[in-house]
């Protein structure tokens, strides 16, 4: 598959949850996501639009190649678990800030980075879940087909 009709591909089934996709039509997804992303850097409301408007199609091709893998599409539920410690830790961290509040013009570095280490180190549970979960999917996107005589139930 070209890089064309793995975008057109994509769109075409953005609401399309069952099936594969394969290598080369997730990454080249992945690239053209990449390219609009940093296209809309400077223009946040039409970056803010885009990100709405690849978000589906962007989450339908990596349940597809989660399943091209082999692996069930529920695994996409390993997203929840950063999220969940984040916002476990959310209260603290806003009634942190809310204590120590710094002015950033006229502290010192010193200061500034001993208010926000307690910040860094109450997000840290959070930032390491983060950081396996996309080691995982990173690792499982990159595996190669798994066809149905191998043991994949999830393509024909």
């Amino acid at each position: 598959m070209d890089f064309a009709g793995a975008i057109k591909a994509a769109f075409q089934n953005y609401a399309n949850f069952r099936g594969a996709a394969s290598r080369t039509a997730f990454w080249y997804w992945r690239l053209f996501t990449l390219i609009v992303s940093i296209g809309t850097t400077f223009l946040p409301v039409v970056g803010s639009l885009a990100s709405v408007a690849l978000w589906l199609p962007d989450l339908t091709v990596s349940i597809r190649r989660t399943r091209d893998a082999g692996f069930s599409a529920w695994l996409q539920l390993l997203w929840l678990i950063p999220i969940g410690l984040f916002a476990s830790q959310f209260p603290a961290i806003v009634a942190y800030g809310a204590e120590h509040q710094i002015d950033f013009e006229t502290a010192s570095n010193t200061e500034i980075a001993n208010a926000l280490l307690p910040l860094v180190l109450m997000a840290l549970p959070a930032i390491i879940a983060l950081l396996a979960v996309q080691l995982f999917f990173f690792i499982t996107y990159l595996l190669p087909t798994k066809t149905a005589d191998q043991g994949n139930k999830y393509v024909k």
